[in-house]
């Protein structure tokens, strides 16, 4: 019972560094042998309870980095393989008082990528200061850090995606798995990028720009 999977980052990890993490954090039912398959690793499961879980998941947290698991059958061929698209859950925060729900997020979610879930809660407003949507989203395009929610014609709200499992991302180019020191791209052809981008999702109608400092959304902290 084997994964393949692929780490979202620029570092190359040594095979007993990772063995170490997984039996340390990771609670298993079995045992997990790792072994490195340029630019992959494949992890067998012992037990079929373990390896289904992690089939299921899909990704997780790898000190810092995200680590996507994809099935593998004799016919696969890694390369043409998926690892940039992702199932994760993303919060949106600072949603105003009546606007704090599942449906006003997905809805503005949808146009950054296909929605899976809505988390459900036992009351009508969360327990928390923000609400929780499994989104499929593709890796290889800029990452959407938030978006301006009119709340009248003259005021706007910031409302912050925060992509859980995700903590490694670059301000450059808006990519996951680096950070703007170790970034590939110049800064030009990385503002281009996020320009077409926005430009994409404006025309689906997520606003990214505000105001008259037209700020990139990418550079708001």
């Amino acid at each position: 019972m084997t994964l393949l999977g692929k780490l979202q980052d620029q570092r190359y990890l040594e095979i007993a560094r990772i063995l170490a993490v997984v039996t340390a954090k990771w609670k298993l039912n079995g045992t997990v042998s790792v072994c490195r398959f340029e630019p992959f690793y494949l992890f067998t499961f012992s037990s079929k309870q373990d390896y289904s879980y992690f089939r299921q998941r899909q990704t997780v947290n790898f000190e810092g980095s995200l680590l996507v698991f994809h099935p593998l059958s004799s016919n696969s061929i890694p390369d043409n393989l998926l690892f940039h698209i992702v199932l994760i859950w993303v919060r949106a925060k600072h949603l105003p008082f009546h606007l704090k729900n599942t449906s006003v997020a997905a809805f503005q979610l949808s146009h950054v990528g296909d929605i899976c879930e809505e988390e459900s809660y036992p009351s009508l407003l969360p327990p928390c200061n923000f609400v929780r949507v499994k989104v499929w989203l593709d890796l290889s395009k800029p990452l959407i850090p938030g978006y301006y929610l009119a709340l009248n014609e003259r005021e706007h709200q910031w409302i912050a995606f925060s992509y859980e499992g995700i903590f490694i991302f670059c301000k450059t180019c808006g990519q996951v798995g680096h950070r703007v020191s170790f970034c590939p791209t110049n800064k030009v052809a990385g503002t281009r990028s996020i320009c077409a981008r926005m430009d994409e999702l404006a025309a689906r109608g997520l606003v990214v720009l505000h105001g008259p400092l037209v700020l990139l959304f990418i550079l708001r902290k």
